[in-house]
Formats: C-alpha cells, structure tokens, sequence
C-alpha cells in the first residue's frame, strides 16, 4: 500500500519531538495511521489505558498515543 515518510526539523519550542531527540537521539519517532474512525479508535485507546503525547489539528486531527518504544500516531482520514 501507500507508504508516506515525514521528515521532522525542530526549530523551537517544546514538543514530544524534542523530547524523543534529547533522550534518544536521532531516529524513527513513530508510526502513523490514517483512520476513517478516528474518535472511536481513540476512545479505544484511552479505555485500555493508553495516554496522549501530544494532540492538534493541521490540516487534519492527529493525535500521538503513548504506545512507547514506537509511539502511534492516529491521523483522521478527509
């Protein structure tokens, strides 16, 4: 299927991305996957526990779950 890299550059601020390079360095912060479903898979998570990093909306709510070492980030489908 589709396979989407993103490159990430820190210019300022504090973000789940400076916090993963400060601690580990340079490398894969995460996974994403598009959902079409996008509240009720979050509400899946958080009824098994699993926290949130960080959550937005771009052009499109995301949101970084607290699944580490790989942490998931779930983005909602248009």
């Amino acid at each position: 299927g589709p396979l989407q890299i993103e490159l990430i550059q820190i210019l300022d601020g504090e973000s789940v991305h400076v916090d993963f390079l400060e601690k580990n360095g340079e490398g894969i912060h995460h996974l994403g996957r598009f959902t079409n479903t996008f509240d009720e898979d979050l509400e899946k998570f958080r009824k098994l526990g699993v926290g949130i990093l960080q959550s937005g909306q771009g052009m499109r709510r995301y949101v970084y779950l607290d699944t580490k070492p790989i942490i998931l980030e779930l983005i909602e489908s248009t």
